[in-house]
This record gives structure tokens, sequence and C-alpha cells, in this order.
């Protein structure tokens, strides 16, 4: 009896023990996932690298986007699209291509990723998280889209989506797969589209 009681107060002592260990860890050490996106097949994917020719631009990406410090989602930059000046009904994108070595003919991917509207989107205004799928002669096969902002887009608040496609088997280091994301607006004049996107991934699903 004396000795069950004594492996009851011991087991306490280390649930005591563990639990102080947990509570004492600081929140910011607890990582975040789309901090740790090594699985992903998108470069870049946080924007934290810029581009050897222009700082206002991320490494890797080519459009209409300028990184933002202050605004990231996870780490320090996230990428900015204005509308501002831009003719109305004109999306403004970003793309980068995924290196072909790294997809698998057959798999299936997951596209996803983070967008915030500055201020309430126009009626009418939608902004996309894509892969495209083409082969070697640039023939579009297949696509996943995920929607990602609308007009009634809460602002200021980072909304999160979605997409899979399946790879097709015929897919080979000749073939073409781009992410792209994008901000469209039927109209611009009046409330210009404000919104920045981060974390954008491209993942293999198991």
């Amino acid at each position: 009896m004396r000795q069950l009681h004594s492996r009851r107060l011991q087991s306490l002592a280390v649930c005591a023990t563990v639990l102080a260990a947990i509570q004492s860890v600081p929140a910011s050490a607890l990582a975040d996932p789309a901090q740790t996106q090594t699985s992903s097949l998108c470069q870049n994917p946080g924007f934290e690298q810029v581009d050897n020719k222009n700082s206002a631009l991320a490494a890797n990406w080519h459009g209409m986007g300028t990184r933002a410090a202050g605004k990231a989602r996870t780490g320090s930059y996230a990428l900015k699209f204005d509308g501002a000046g831009i003719s109305t009904g004109r999306a403004l994108s970003e793309e980068s291509f995924i290196a072909p070595e790294t997809v698998k003919a057959g798999q299936t991917l997951r596209v996803s990723g983070w967008a915030m509207a500055e201020a309430a989107l126009p009626p009418g205004s939608i902004g996309l998280i894509q892969l495209d799928v083409s082969d070697s002669s640039w023939q579009h096969i297949t696509t996943a889209k995920a929607v990602v902002l609308t007009s009634v887009a809460a602002p200021g608040k980072w909304i999160t989506s979605a997409g899979t496609l399946k790879v097709p088997v015929e897919f080979d280091r000749t073939w073409h797969a781009k992410v792209t994301f994008s901000v469209w607006s039927p109209k611009n004049d009046s409330a210009p589209a404000v919104a920045y996107f981060d974390d954008i991934s491209v993942e293999p699903v198991p």
C-alpha cells in the first residue's frame, strides 16, 4: 500500500514538472507551421529574399507587387498590391515557376496562401491563388484555384484558402508548373484595391 502511494506521489511530481516546463516556454518559441514550410516547392514563399536588381521586389517572383515591411503575417515582409493608378478592371498579379525536377508525375499538389485587404474591396473584387501545369509546348493542362479574397473580406484580417490538383502522369522536366496570385477589382478609380499576400505554398499531398 505504501509503495502504491509512493508511486502515485512520484507520478504527480513528474506531471507537475512537465506542466511547469510547458508553461515556461514563451509563445515566441512555438513554431508557426507557415514559418517552417520545408516541404514547399514554391521559391521564396514569404518574400523574405530580395531581388538582386531591385530592393522593392521579391526574388523569384515577377509581376506588379512590391515587398512591404511591417505588414507580414509571418517573417518581416509580405507582398503588396496597390490598385491606385491602375486602369479599371485590370488584375494585379505575381507569378513564380516551380522547379520541374521537384514535381513528380501523378502526385497531388496543394497550393495555398494568405491574403489581407487593407480596406473593404470594391464590389465584385476577387483575390486568387492558383497553380497551373502546362506541357512542353506551353499548352495548358490543369489548374488548381483558391479564392482567398472577395469584397466581403474583413479588412485587416489575414485569410487563407487552398486548392489541389493531380499532376498528369506524363509530366517530366520539359513541362511547366507555375504558381500565381492576384487581386482584381472591376472598379479602381474610387476605391483602389490594396491587398497583401504572404506564405504562398505548393506542397505534395501525402
